[in-house]
């Protein structure tokens, strides 16, 4: 079983540090005087373990090679592909997975990459694909990862979770698991195939059994837009937590002749889905769904984008390539190097000083308060832009 009372990580920042709670999640931002505390000490003051919810005090301090001024100096998570290879063809599939890609990693490098990501800094690790029950060493790498301290999770349609290897995930160290399910039973087997709802159920009875956290991942289209909100009441009946994403028209999506839906028609359900969205004993979210912004506990030196690509977040493809978001990589969004061959301080720094990104920002900064960088990234996706 994952254990409940590992140390918090504590990454070293221009501005002082980011504490994460590695058992529930949890991430704050300290200043310099607390981040010299923590180091000093490796023990979480009262105040921070309350505010961490955190079951031990003990810290785990990693202090990257560069700090950035205008920028975080690390990943907090990073989503790793580890194949293309998958065992369903969803219609809406955004980056066509099936088959395998040429030069996909081997077992060998990707321990090694992980090793280099968390002794740079990364706080949570979430293995995708294609489907990442199919690689056979996927409990190796959830154990490595788990071995250095950090979250681990996978993204997964669960119908490989069979009762051995939801025990053998638990026992190796997975905290959560981010099942897709697009939907009641009908419109979920329309996109995934005949069969799959029932199956993805059964994984995930066997990923719960097992005291793996299992979250559930829905993409609105308009083959299972009704659905959506008596499914949201189904799965916060189930104690589950709900996280609704627009689609993307790329890879199986992009010839999807009725994907997704209008911004009225996602109006009209952002306002349906109110009382789950308002309602703090449940966990329910979305893209663009909830208008406010948790506040910082300390001024940052930087805007905090509502988007993580480039700034918080990073996806290495199955081949070793980076890029900032998976959506993106997907419309073919350049490379910003390869794990393979170039350290991951030296990717983490090209990646936060693209010129790319930064004038995009600057752009958004400059238009409107109101309009963030998640946002643009959207309509970057949509008009089928990239670098």
């Amino acid at each position: 079983m994952p254990r409940k009372d590992r140390p918090c990580l504590v990454r070293q920042e221009s501005f002082g540090g980011t504490v994460f709670n590695v058992n529930n999640g949890k991430r704050i931002y300290v200043n310099n005087d607390e981040f010299s505390l923590l180091e000093e000490t490796r023990i979480l003051t009262d105040n921070l373990q309350a505010e961490l919810k955190a079951v031990a005090n003990n810290v785990i301090i990693r202090k990257p090679f560069e700090l950035f001024n205008h920028s975080f100096s690390g990943p907090d998570k990073v989503f790793f592909e580890l194949t293309r290879s998958c065992n369903i063809r969803c219609i809406d599939c955004f980056n066509a997975s099936g088959i395998a890609l040429p030069g996909e990693m081997k077992k060998d490098q990707i321990l090694k990459t992980i090793d280099d990501l968390a002794e740079f800094g990364a706080q949570e690790i979430r293995f995708t694909g294609g489907e990442p029950m199919i690689s056979k060493s996927l409990p190796n790498y959830v154990r490595r990862t788990n071995d250095w301290g950090l979250r681990t999770s996978i993204g997964t349609n669960a119908m490989l979770a069979t009762g051995s290897l939801a025990q053998i995930l638990a026992e190796s160290g997975l905290d959560t698991a981010i099942v897709s399910i697009d939907g009641l039973e009908e419109s979920h087997n329309r996109v995934r195939g005949k069969g799959s709802f029932a199956k993805t159920l059964e994984g995930m009875k066997n990923l719960r059994k097992e005291g793996i956290e299992v979250r559930v991942n829905m993409v609105i289209l308009r083959v299972n837009v009704t659905d959506v909100v008596p499914f949201v009441e189904m799965a916060v009946t189930e104690g589950l937590s709900v996280m609704l994403r627009r689609f993307i028209a790329s890879g199986r999506g992009e010839h999807l002749t009725q994907g997704g839906i209008t911004w009225e028609e996602y109006e009209k359900l952002r306002q349906d889905l109110d009382p789950y969205l308002k309602n703090s004993q449940v966990h329910v979210d979305g893209h663009y769904l909830k208008s406010e912004q948790t506040p910082s506990r300390i001024p940052l030196p930087f805007q905090r984008s509502a988007c993580s690509a480039g700034q918080r977040g990073l996806v290495i493809l199955p081949d070793g390539h980076i890029q900032t978001c998976g959506f993106l990589a997907a419309l073919g969004e350049p490379s910003y190097g390869n794990v393979v061959d170039t350290p991951i301080s030296k990717l983490w720094k090209q990646t936060v000083t693209s010129r790319y990104l930064l004038t995009r920002r600057a752009m958004i900064d400059q238009s409107s308060p109101s309009k963030s960088w998640g946002n643009e990234c959207l309509a970057l996706i949509e008009t089928g832009q990239s670098h």
